[in-house]
């Protein structure tokens, strides 16, 4: 769960991570995945597509693949009939709004609010949309929690519980932390939070 400021806390909801079912290895949620895991991006937003969508499908690959290359597994993003994993942006809450829950991880991928305004890294917060946030950070945060991880106490972690778009790289405790799960080294929390 990613909030967005320690001041502006949203509701919190709890799902399961990439591993729903019980691991023969107690500690790990990612032993029984297997080497290759598929994910499928699906519609991108309007203002996503075109000349942005090579970029936003590079971001959405590039965030994966930190997670990726710590775990010692290997994703590939596919069709969607085909996907291990989803990443979608479908509005999120009740009605849905900007301002509200940011995403949403799950044992079935990562959904992003429609309702937001999404930036790639390359773009600058535009002055009619000084609310957007950018994608990267969200879905590196968010792929985390798909393989198990929990919240970090340390606001230089990819997994601190509040949105930072200067966050975009695996710190050592997020790589750490991994790898203990990987390894059955750590108990992995079977529930997960929203970023809100």
């Amino acid at each position: 769960m990613v909030k967005k400021t320690p001041t502006n806390h949203g509701q919190i909801t709890h799902s399961s991570p990439i591993s729903p079912r019980k691991s023969k290895n107690p500690g790990g949620a990612l032993p029984h995945l297997g080497p290759l895991v598929t994910y499928a991006v699906g519609a991108l937003p309007g203002y996503l597509q075109g000349a942005h969508r090579c970029e936003t499908l590079r971001e959405i690959d590039e965030a994966i693949q930190q997670w990726a290359e710590v775990v010692g597994l290997t994703f590939q993003r596919t069709s969607e009939l085909h996907a291990r994993l989803q990443v979608s942006f479908q509005p999120l809450g009740a009605p849905p709004s900007p301002g509200g829950q940011l995403a949403q991880a799950s044992a079935q991928g990562i959904v992003l609010d429609s309702s937001e305004r999404w930036l790639l890294r390359s773009q600058k917060k535009p002055q009619r949309f000084r609310k957007a946030f950018y994608l990267y950070p969200v879905v590196l945060h968010e792929m985390g929690h798909c393989l198990g991880m929990k919240h970090s106490s340390n606001r230089d972690d990819v997994m601190w519980p509040y949105y930072r778009e200067d966050l975009w790289t695996l710190s050592d405790a997020d790589k750490a932390a991994a790898r203990g799960m990987r390894h059955g080294d750590c108990t992995c929390n079977a529930n997960i939070c929203v970023i809100s």
